[in-house]
């Protein structure tokens, strides 16, 4: 079995008595020959493998084999995001993503990331950010993702300091009878 992304080896084969031989496949799903640089998507597959023997006069062998090709697997790593109270909206969160195969980018997955930002986030404090369960599935990739949280900060709170007498003697400790907040 293989994962997506895995080249499909040609093999060189030695026979009984140290014969070379050589391996040749052809999907039959596919109703075509592959080799190394074939690129097989995720799924199940029928391959007729067949040995030539390196020897003239001796006739092939071929045998069927089921395989599957996995999906390969993608690390979604979401960034932490830090918001005030009183946003009255919320970008997407910063993300990356490893383990595309071949050349592929994002543009290859059949739906853009859909997040979920931990439900209603009407007061301070610490909310998940994760991968929505409603990103449909993908043809040739699974993902692992690592969440992260959305911090949303308290409103900056005015402090106004009123003094009790206008004067004081060096020496003297404020109290809290002399000092109030509002």
């Amino acid at each position: 079995d293989h994962i997506y992304g895995d080249d499909i080896e040609r093999n060189v084969l030695t026979a009984a008595g140290n014969l070379p031989g050589e391996v040749t496949y052809f999907v039959i799903e596919m109703d075509e020959s592959i080799d190394s640089s074939t690129r097989l998507s995720a799924g199940d597959y029928t391959v007729m493998a067949t040995w030539s023997p390196g020897l003239a006069g001796s006739a092939p062998i071929s045998e069927v084999r089921q395989f599957t090709v996995s999906k390969a697997q993608l690390l979604l790593t979401i960034k932490p995001m830090i918001v005030p109270e009183d946003a009255t909206s919320v970008s997407l969160p910063d993300y990356e993503v490893t383990g595309f195969k071949y050349d592929e980018t994002e543009a290859v997955l059949s739906f853009p990331f859909i997040f979920d930002l931990g439900g209603s986030f009407t007061k301070p404090g610490e909310y998940p950010i994760t991968l929505s369960s409603n990103w449909p599935d993908q043809p040739n990739y699974s993902v692992l993702t690592i969440p992260s949280k959305m911090t949303v900060l308290g409103s900056d709170l005015e402090v106004t300091w009123e003094l009790s007498q206008d004067t004081f003697t060096y020496g003297d400790v404020a109290s809290r009878a002399l000092l109030s907040a509002t």
